[in-house]
């Protein structure tokens, strides 16, 4: 535990997350929707994406908006029909750290770093 502390408690923040009230979206008690996620492609990959939680406001006004690319190299994904994409805010992000609110904001054009994600939130 003590070789790996950083990313044990990175990982114990995102299971903190999810069972606060502010990850309820990442806990549903039933299937969602089948426009509950919206979808947004890389513009130049095939393997990152952004996925919005909640995009059709069935559980209320928060959105969650997870960032992925698995890929080695910087990634560009395009939010531009993202609506009210300046009152996200960061969650976490890839350099491992968690809760880092109001740090970052949400590009058109938003570049992921390589083997990253990303969590942000509009509440």
């Amino acid at each position: 535990l003590e070789k790996f502390a950083t990313v044990h408690s990175y990982a114990a923040d995102w299971i903190r997350f999810r069972i606060s009230e502010r990850g309820r979206l990442l806990r549903l008690s039933s299937a969602p929707s089948q426009t509950f996620f919206q979808y947004f492609a890389a513009e130049d990959s095939t393997a990152a994406t952004a996925i919005l939680y909640n995009g059709d406001n069935s559980e209320g006004d928060g959105h969650l908006l997870l960032l992925v690319t698995p890929e080695l190299r910087p990634i560009t994904l395009s939010l531009s029909n993202l609506q009210n994409r300046d009152v996200f805010h960061a969650v976490a992000g890839g350099n491992g750290c968690f809760t880092c609110d109001g740090v970052g904001k949400l590009q058109r054009r938003h570049e992921v770093e390589p083997l990253c994600c990303e969590l942000w939130a509009r509440e």
